[in-house]
């Protein structure tokens, strides 16, 4: 380890000016410091793609590797194999009865440096490959390790034809449910920028998950984790005692909050602090149990775009009361509600219900996820474009047209509306 230490630290000066290095913790492995103090919004890198890789169905080599898929049942999709395929390097070509794209013998170095358990010994679909592009090759294992380099450090590319790509720098970043940065594309490059001001020996980390998980609870976040990228998150947030995401409306007097330790466990650090109700352990068992059962409409809404279907002005005013009933307006499953319930109110033209929950959206994502975020420009550009129909105007992407007002909007001015929708572009 400490000699690819040493090649990504000879790489940031070469490409970063030395503003960041790269260390070992004991906990996480390789990691990214900070250098220099970055302000917010600043541009930490700019990085090409290490490989990119996309489906070819009019490539022989792929078209091959679908079938052998299909008929010998892999594990996971042909892209992945292909992606693996197409890393090799020239030298490691010589044999192969297909033409494949290949790499540079560095290019094949660094994927090879990016995190990846090693295997023991190659899989049966990595066998099966080198059997039917290399015969009497030994190369299964290498192919087994370049698989892996893949499924654990790549990003979405395309969608048209699927495609991913690898980068080198970014593959050495942390994920923090709080982080300081955060990244996005020029064209095909990775992006980095500090989210919040960043000091001079500080780790740089970003999101795994997507900006609305963050909004979700410590065990919803770490299952998603767990799942796609085979760690348990510790982060600061996530060590908390006390989920901050999980506030039940209070028992005792109807107004305050109540919160539980990890999975529905009182504790006195959780209780009400208006009345200082505390739940019992059956109390707080019947209160996650219902939690659960919202969670499954939610993800069950989530599944099929939306809640629309299940929906009507009667029981979308009695989902609206039983949330507030059973939860806190800081639950993560209240706001997820709202944001389905925002989305009906929307489509049906009822833009000033649909503002209500806008506002609380906004408010939820700003206390729980602070600082800049594409999710919090999202919510204030749902809720300028709310005010402004109320005011009167028809709303476009680009243009702001005076038309009739929404019944019951006199009076209502487009200031703030326009004003929210300045705020968001700039974000």
């Amino acid at each position: 380890m400490a000699e690819t230490v040493q090649y990504i630290n000879s790489y940031c000066d070469d490409t970063v000016d030395g503003s960041l290095r790269c260390d070992v913790d004991p906990h996480k492995g390789r990691v990214l410091l900070a250098c220099w103090n970055f302000s917010c919004g600043d541009r930490l890198f700019s990085e090409a793609p290490l490989h990119l890789v996309a489906e070819a169905p009019k490539d022989p080599g792929f078209v091959r590797l679908k079938r052998l898929a299909k008929r010998r049942g892999f594990v996971h999709a042909p892209l992945w194999y292909w992606a693996a395929l197409s890393s090799l390097s020239g030298e490691d070509c010589q044999g192969c009865n297909t033409k494949l794209q290949h790499i540079t013998p560095e290019q094949q170095q660094r994927l090879l440096m990016l995190f990846h358990p090693e295997p023991q010994a190659p899989s049966e679909d990595s066998l099966a490959i080198v059997e039917e592009f290399f015969p009497g090759g030994q190369l299964a294992l290498k192919l087994e390790r370049l698989l892996a380099v893949w499924l654990l450090n790549c990003f979405e590319h395309s969608e048209e034809p699927v495609g991913f790509s690898t980068f080198f720098l970014p593959a050495f970043v942390s994920h923090d449910c709080r982080p300081n940065c955060m990244w996005h594309y020029e064209g095909d490059s990775f992006i980095m920028r500090a989210r919040r001001d960043i000091t001079a020996g500080e780790e740089i980390t970003v999101s795994y998950l997507a900006e609305e998980s963050l909004l979700e609870s410590i065990a919803s976040r770490r299952s998603q984790l767990e799942a796609t990228k085979h760690f348990l998150c510790n982060c600061r947030t996530c060590s908390m005692t006390l989920d901050p995401v999980r506030g039940f409306r209070c028992l005792g007097c109807g107004e305050g909050e109540i919160f539980f330790e990890e999975g529905a466990r009182p504790a006195a650090l959780g209780a009400c602090r208006r009345c200082g109700f505390m739940a019992t352990p059956s109390q707080a068992q019947q209160l996650a149990a219902q939690e659960m059962r919202v969670e499954e409409y939610v993800q069950e809404w989530d599944r099929k775009d939306g809640a629309g279907a299940f929906l009507n002005e009667d029981n979308a005013k009695r989902l609206e009361s039983n949330m507030a009933q059973l939860f806190s307006k800081k639950h993560w499953l209240r706001d997820r509600v709202a944001r389905h319930l925002l989305a009906y109110y929307e489509a049906a033209g009822e833009a000033a219900e649909a503002l209500i929950l806008a506002k609380r959206c906004v408010d939820f994502a700003a206390e729980v996820y602070p600082g800049f975020s594409a999710l919090h420009a999202w919510s204030l550009e749902t809720q300028g474009d709310l005010e402004l129909r109320l005011a009167g105007f028809l709303v476009g992407p680009d243009t702001l047209v005076p038309s009739r007002p929404f019944p019951g909007c006199a009076g209502q001015s487009p200031a703030s509306g326009a004003h929210l929708r300045h705020g968001y572009e700039g974000i």
